[in-house]
């Protein structure tokens, strides 16, 4: 999958989804120990925002499994631990959207259907979680 404003050559798709993969193990091994705080060191700025807005928090609050248990998520702590633990520490990188040269949407497929599980952002040298 490609963005069709996006041209990206076959060899740069090719590099690009072998350092997302590598990110991607990397936090699955990360999200595994359950450490934040090697978590929270690929996040954008942009994206703890994101989390962290209340109109966002309300809306994860309001997922059924959260209620269910009696959680708030109140800090971004809170959401590693109950939100990005139990649904990301076991994904896979299957294919990439470029949305420009240094921003990607990583999917995972799931009964054949591609499902978003990272928007990344490279910054430097380091792909970050973030969101645009």
């Amino acid at each position: 999958m490609e963005d069709v404003n996006v041209k990206i050559t076959q060899e740069e798709y090719k590099k690009t989804f072998q350092e997302v993969e590598r990110v991607i193990e990397e936090l699955n091994s990360i999200i595994k120990a359950g450490d934040y705080n090697r978590w929270e060191q690929y996040l954008t700025p942009m994206f703890i925002a994101s989390v962290m807005d209340p109109e966002n928090l309300k809306k994860i609050n309001e997922q059924p499994l959260l209620k269910r248990n009696r959680i708030e998520i109140k800090t971004l702590h809170d959401y590693f631990m109950y939100v990005v633990v139990p649904s990301r520490a076991s994904v896979r990188l299957d294919d990439l959207i470029f949305t420009d040269q240094n921003k990607v949407k990583a999917f995972m497929f799931v009964r054949q259907d591609p499902v978003l599980i990272y928007q990344l952002e490279k910054i430097g040298e380091t792909w970050k979680i973030s969101v645009w």
